[in-house]
């Protein structure tokens, strides 16, 4: 297997647990041949196989749709409780954990249910798991108006009451796309579309104006 100049491998686009033994196996080879492996998945699996896997893969995007099973019966035909499951045993384990929620308006944009998500993330998977929201825009079959920025920016700041990383994604936005300690407010990471400036880190991951050890993962 060629390694040079390649970091890993990323299982997304297609549902990845879908094709999971052949997901599987790859992952071995390329953990066998010092490359990462990064799953983004709908967290739709059953928890044995999922443990299988978990020694192999570094890290996780998870899709956590919504904090409602209507919203999971009636837009996917499945249901809240297995994504949930998924998201407590990657949590337990060692593999780095990230959540993207795609707010949709109408859908799942309600404040209640939302501080309900961000407080069960918090509470049980931890305040340092980044949540990214996600601007939905109309595609395909379903065409309610683009999710407004300025309600983006309100679960954002709701958000930042319970988590130390919550990220706003489909949007420019510098400030809420970047990493700030979430002790001192020093700014560690920023980012501006693909750009990327670590700036406020030392190298044992610690914050340089404060020294709070800090779970980021360069």
């Amino acid at each position: 297997m060629q390694t040079d100049n390649n970091t890993g491998i990323a299982y997304t686009y297609n549902e990845p647990f879908t094709f999971y033994e052949f997901m599987f196996e790859t992952a071995q080879l390329a953990k066998e041949n010092g490359l990462k492996n990064v799953v983004v998945s709908n967290g739709y699996i059953n928890p044995d196989p999922l443990k299988k896997l978990l020694p192999f893969i570094d890290a996780f995007n998870i899709d956590l749709k919504a904090f409602t099973n209507e919203f999971y019966t009636k837009q996917t035909r499945g249901k809240l409780e297995p994504v949930l499951k998924t998201l407590e045993i990657i949590a337990s384990g060692s593999s780095h954990l990230e959540i993207t929620n795609l707010v949709i308006p109408g859908l799942n944009d309600d404040e209640t249910n939302f501080e309900k998500m961000v407080k069960w993330i918090a509470e049980n998977l931890g305040n340092e798991v980044p949540l990214h929201l996600s601007r939905y825009f109309p595609q395909y079959e379903m065409n309610l108006s683009a999710t407004s920025t300025k309600k983006l920016e309100e679960l954002y700041k709701l958000a930042k009451q319970y988590l130390h990383h919550v990220y706003l994604g489909n949007v420019n936005d510098e400030k809420r796309s970047s990493t700030f300690c979430p002790e001192c407010g020093n700014l560690l990471i920023s980012r501006n579309h693909y750009e990327t400036l670590v700036s406020g880190l030392a190298n044992d991951k610690t914050c340089k104006n404060c020294g709070t050890q800090l779970k980021i993962v360069l």
